[in-house]
This record gives structure tokens, C-alpha cells and sequence, in this order.
């Protein structure tokens, strides 16, 4: 929802929405694939394009690979309206006791091909970010595809 006024900054807000909701669902789908993959794992917190996990240090090397993988995965975009290709957000890793003693993690032990496809879950509705298309003579067409506003309150 969006409460901004019509005009030029509710566009902008709401333009901008679907950009930076793909980093935050991709943030969640990762954090649920990961659960459903390390049923022990502790989430601990989650921000916009984070994770925090709480794990046992004799862990940390068989589950880094596995939470690198599911935040790796790649973004499907190929039935947007906007069609392109796939997109993977890096991921990087951060390993301490504490915030202030966090520390780059790179010693990952990679998972052999074999393994990835049989553990990888199948992608949910949301993951794969499916859109219908418009009709041609739908409203919304000119101010979705050529940024045209009208001052129709009902659109």
C-alpha cells in the first residue's frame, strides 16, 4: 500500500517497489529454503537483504556452502512484463561471536553438482515472480509501459 499523494513521488515509490521487493523476497524464500534444508538452524534476525543465523561453531563449515547456495539461487524474471535474464544477488558471508568481531568467512567446502539438484526445493509462486500480462486495452498501460499519467482517480 501506498500513501503518498497522486503524482510524481507515489510513482516513483511505487516503481521502485518491485525492484527492491525482489531483494527482500529473495531474503525471505532464502531463509525458508535454508530451515527447510538445516531443520537446527536458528534464524536469529532478518533485515531487507540479510539474514542472521545462530550456529554451532563445529557447523559453520558443512552449513555456510548450503546458505550461500539458497541466497545464490538465481531470480527468475523471464515471465515479468519486463522480461530478462535471471538474476543472482551475491552473497556474501560474515562469521563471529558478536557484531563487532564479524569477519569475512571464506573457507567453503563446495557442494558437488550431484548434490545441488537433488537438494534444491522447487521453486514457490513468489520465487519464480510470474506476472500476467495486460490487456491491450487496459488503463494501466500507458502508465506502466510509457510513464503517462492521467488525473483519473480511478486508475
Amino acid at each position: 500500500m501506498f500513501f503518498e499523494r497522486w503524482g510524481d513521488e507515489l510513482n516513483r515509490q511505487a516503481f521502485s517497489y518491485i525492484p527492491q521487493r525482489a531483494v527482500s523476497d529473495n531474503t525471505k524464500a532464502a531463509g525458508l529454503r535454508i530451515v527447510a534444508r538445516i531443520p537446527r538452524i536458528k534464524i536469529v534476525m532478518e533485515s531487507h537483504d540479510a539474514l542472521l543465523f545462530s550456529v554451532p561453531k563445529s557447523k559453520v563449515p558443512l552449513w555456510t556452502p548450503i546458505i550461500k547456495q539458497e541466497f545464490e539461487r538465481p531470480i527468475d524474471f523471464s515471465k515479468c512484463s519486463i522480461s530478462r535474464r535471471p538474476l543472482i544477488i551475491p552473497c556474501e558471508i560474515e562469521t563471529g561471536s558478536n557484531y563487532k568481531e564479524l569477519s569475512k568467512f571464506r573457507d567453503f567446502v563446495p557442494i558437488p553438482n550431484d548434490l545441488l539438484q537433488q537438494k534444491r526445493l522447487p521453486r514457490s509462486v513468489t520465487e519464480a515472480f510470474l506476472a500476467d500480462t495486460l490487456p491491450p486495452d487496459s488503463p494501466l498501460t500507458n502508465i506502466i509501459y510509457n510513464h503517462q499519467m492521467r488525473n483519473n482517480p480511478d486508475v
